[in-house]
């Protein structure tokens, strides 16, 4: 007559609960499962059956571990997504796994590679007005670009420096330059000219117009876009005036004047705004004590050229605009990928870290599994011990 035993979950581990040696086996994954959960009991009969019942919530349910008679766990860690590492498999499953994991973070270092390259380092431009000079630092790199094509739209002459280290500015002395300028800016719409000043310039500002408008100082590109998606962007300029009409006769003073001190080396955008309704044609006079970096006294007068960098940490190219066939031009730059870098940031490191994880992961698997083996020897016969030595006389 079969006879119900309730065993627990360490018991269970050992001995089954029913006679028959060919289901201990079951008995005994199914007995740990009830471990992994966290605290439930065995109950089972002589036909092999066996429940586990939670004790957390006092339910009877299955366990939440799904490895099965044919991919046991070890190390009480279920088969999850993460721990089937460790599980001592005796299917390849977590092998798969693993291998379609390398692939797949293989590919998106490689992708990241690529992105990086397309939408950083590849081709750049800016804008600079005449009197003005820059480092070139959009969408180059030394370490990442083996060269580097510099020219203007239009094939506009420039000025070019390539140096072994960033350039200062000096301090010493200023360069004067004035420059004068007319827009007709229509109703409620705004016009602006725009200089890239470096640190320490002044700025004088003589404006008017024949209708009151806005004038508004905004530094930096960002600020820039930021205006152009919202005009009502508080956070966006440096300067907001309301300047009244008059100053454009010859008899009468300036309508507007604006002085100012360029605190950080950046783009400089003078902006004149009519309110709907008005509109107006604004005079400009932009009178400059500009700052100019500390540079060789003659760089290379060109058109379109290649800069290489002979370093993989050092090179810095300045160009200036002083054309007198244009007041601005645009720059285009072309970034020549050094192939090296990203090999080795990009594939190599990656992949040997992922070979190194998959190595670790495997080794602890695998002693994870030879405890277990030692674990499922030892037990029956301490759990054989223990019962015998408790034996009612």
């Amino acid at each position: 007559m079969d006879t119900a035993v309730i065993l627990t979950s360490e018991s269970c581990l050992a001995a089954g609960s029913g006679p028959l040696a060919e289901n201990r086996g079951r008995e005994q994954s199914t007995a740990r499962k009830c471990i992994m959960v966290g605290g439930g009991v065995c109950s089972g009969d002589s036909g092999g059956s066996v429940e586990c019942s939670d004790t957390w919530n006092g339910d009877t349910t299955s366990s939440g571990c799904e490895c099965g008679d044919e991919d046991d766990c070890c190390c009480q860690l279920c088969c999850c997504l993460f721990c089937c590492a460790f599980c001592c498999s005796k299917q390849p499953v977590s092998r798969k796994l693993l291998v379609s994991t390398l692939t797949f973070w293989t590919v998106v270092f490689m992708l990241s590679g690529f992105a990086l390259k397309y939408a950083r380092y590849d081709t750049a431009s800016f804008d600079l007005a005449i009197g003005d000079e820059r480092i070139v630092d959009k969408g180059v790199s030394p370490f990442l670009c083996q060269s580097v094509d510099v020219s203007t739209s239009g094939m506009l002459p420039f000025t070019l420096w390539y140096l072994n280290e960033t350039p200062m500015v000096d301090k010493s002395q200023f360069r004067k330059q004035t420059f004068t300028g007319t827009e007709s800016v229509p109703s409620n719409e705004y016009r602006y000219y725009a200089f890239y000043y470096l640190a320490g310039t002044e700025v004088d500002l003589q404006l008017c117009a024949y209708s009151q408008g806005t004038f508004l100082l905004i530094k930096g590109e960002s600020n820039r876009d930021a205006y152009k998606d919202s005009s009502s962007c508080y956070s966006c300029y440096e300067t907001n005036a309301l300047f009244q009409p008059g100053g454009c006769g010859e008899s009468m003073p300036w309508g507007f004047r604006y002085r100012y001190t360029v605190s950080t080396s950046d783009y400089y955008y003078h902006v004149v705004a009519m309110p709907d309704g008005s509109s107006s044609t604004v005079e400009y006079i932009f009178t400059m004590n500009r700052r100019e970096f500390n540079l060789p006294a003659h760089g290379d007068l060109v058109e379109h050229t290649k800069v290489d960098f002979t370093s993989w940490t050092e090179g810095v190219i300045v160009v200036a605009f002083n054309s007198s066939t244009g007041s601005s031009a645009t720059f285009n730059t072309v970034c020549n990928t050094r192939v090296t870098p990203y090999v080795i940031f990009f594939l190599a490191i990656p992949i040997a870290m992922l070979v190194f994880v998959y190595v670790t992961l495997i080794a602890i698997r695998s002693g994870c599994c030879r405890a277990k083996e030692v674990v499922d020897v030892l037990t029956p016969l301490l759990s054989t011990s223990n019962t015998s030595a408790y034996q009612p006389i």
